[in-house]
This record gives C-alpha cells, structure tokens and sequence, in this order.
C-alpha cells in the first residue's frame, strides 16, 4: 500500500533542506570567497598589468557597509577581529597563494570579510537544495 505525504510533512520536508543547505554553505563559503578573489586576481592579471589591481583597491573594503564602521568600535579587539583594520593600506602585491589570501583578508576585512556574499549565494542556493532534498524524500 502507497503512503501519501501530507502537505505538512512536505513543508517540513521544505523547510528541512532550505536549513541543510544554509547549514552547509557557512563553513565553505569563506573558501568560496578565497577562491574567488584569486580567480579575480588571476584574471585582471592576465588581462592588464598591476595597474588594474590598482584600480579596485580602496581604503576601506567595506566601504558601502553602513554597519562596520560600529562594528569597528566594539572594545576588546573584537570589532577588529569581526570588520578588520581599515587603517592598513590596500597592498597592489598580488595573493601569494591560498593561505596568503586568507591571512591578508582576514588581517584587512575581518571576519566579515571572508563571508562577503553568503546572504546572496544562501538566496540562489536554497531554492536548488529544497527542491533536490523535497524531491529525494518525496520520490524515496
């Protein structure tokens, strides 16, 4: 005999995988974030000379963050840790290698830094794990 789900359990089912994806996409997003400034790095650097790293470089990474800067001021050293120190300069020498990449962004953008982007990455992520997961638990 056939069990039919119940509309509830789908949700549940729903709401199941949305959590699993955000769960894990947080320990592997900040190689994600890595990954991706090398291969920015790697790219302006075939294509042109220093110069164009040059040019994305500014003082402040979190520059249109409204909310750093007060990040920043928490004592302790823990609003360095979470925001890092914009006082260091933007270096225009490229990434060494993964391990340098992570050191200078976390010395530089904080914590905040390596999970730049996982709000939206989690947006266009849970819609592909809901209905992979939904659907395993549906068809199983």
């Amino acid at each position: 005999m056939e069990q039919t789900e119940s509309p509830s359990s789908i949700y549940y089912n729903m709401l199941g995988s949305m959590t699993s994806g955000l769960i894990g996409r947080v320990p592997c997003h900040p190689l994600d974030t890595l990954k991706a400034k090398l291969q920015v790095q790697q790219s302006m650097l075939k294509d042109a000379s220093t110069a164009a790293l040059k040019s994305v470089s500014h003082n402040d990474p979190h520059i249109q963050s409204r909310w750093v800067p007060s990040i920043r001021k928490l004592s302790f050293g823990i609003g360095r840790f979470l925001a890092g120190d914009a006082s260091i300069a933007a270096s225009n020498v490229p990434f060494k290698n993964t391990r340098d990449a992570f050191r200078q962004t976390l010395r530089r953008e904080g914590v905040i830094g390596l999970y730049r982007g996982l709000v939206i990455s989690t947006i266009a992520g849970m819609p592909a794990s809901c209905l992979y997961f939904t659907a395993y638990e549906s068809t199983r």
